[in-house]
């Protein structure tokens, strides 16, 4: 098992079915979702303090998810402030 430095965490979920939409892939609110976990976790074990989102500003998605794949996300901490 590789251990990730405090300012980095690793998250992997597997796409249900009530995820996905009519073509069988994930929702883009359910992605949404999935990477704002991986974010939370991440700025939490780094602040060891409570953490809220504040904003994202633009996702781009590149390819569908298909029901019954791993999603692997990987969260990095690159700034901080107030």
């Amino acid at each position: 098992m590789v251990t990730l430095p405090p300012h980095q965490s690793r998250l992997i979920e597997m796409v249900f079915p009530p995820q996905t939409n009519h073509y069988g892939t994930l929702f883009g609110g359910q992605a949404l979702a999935l990477m704002d976990k991986a974010a939370f976790v991440t700025a939490s074990r780094y602040a060891r303090r409570n953490i809220v989102t504040a904003c994202s500003e633009k996702i781009d998605f590149h390819c569908p998810v298909k029901q019954g794949q791993l999603v692997d996300m990987l969260g990095t901490v690159i700034s901080t402030g107030r």
